[in-house]
């Protein structure tokens, strides 16, 4: 059992090597694409519609209205999507500018956790949006596709590991 472990921790740490370097490549691609625009209307218009489906309807000075939301009840998820849409892109955008959108939801949404209720609703509708601005930079720009999709394979084998050892094990960090 302890050479089995052993290979599994080797193994993991290979894999956790690669999504270090691959993770840079993103990064390195990403900053590649400043001064490179895109047009991100679909990822507003995504948000536009997320943001119906929940009842935000628009006041006459364009703020939201969150009056007839689901989240009307719970501010703290309110605010988590309103802080995260704050600077919802529109029209043409820096591709970098874009890319650093898509990473600043990923600072607020737990990738590894499920949620059911409204929790769960105002995480699947950053996430959305999120993918909606990943495929327009995926679109247009080759190698950032490539770099993102190299680096999602490693954080999947990571995340596997994860599921089988247990995140308390330590093995994945």
């Amino acid at each position: 059992i302890d050479v089995v472990g052993d290979s599994m921790i080797d193994r993991v740490k290979f894999i956790q090597s690669k999504n270090s370097i691959a993770g840079k490549a993103v990064d390195s691609t990403a900053k590649a694409l400043k001064g490179q625009f895109v047009d991100a209307s679909p990822v507003r218009q995504k948000a536009l519609t997320l943001l119906e489906d929940i009842g935000v309807t628009v006041n006459k000075d364009g703020s939201p209205n969150w009056s007839k939301s689901i989240f009307n009840k719970t501010p703290e998820l309110k605010n988590k999507i309103m802080k995260s849409l704050s600077d919802l892109p529109s029209g043409e955008i820096d591709a970098y500018d874009l890319h650093n959108f898509k990473k600043s939801i990923d600072e607020v949404v737990n990738y590894g956790v499920g949620g059911e209720g409204l929790s769960g609703k105002s995480a699947s509708i950053l996430k959305a949006i999120r993918t909606s601005a990943d495929e327009v930079l995926d679109t247009n720009f080759k190698n950032y596709n490539k770099a993102n999709t190299d680096y999602k394979i490693t954080r999947d084998v990571l995340e596997i590991a994860n599921d089988l050892f247990g995140k308390k094990v330590g093995i994945v960090k």
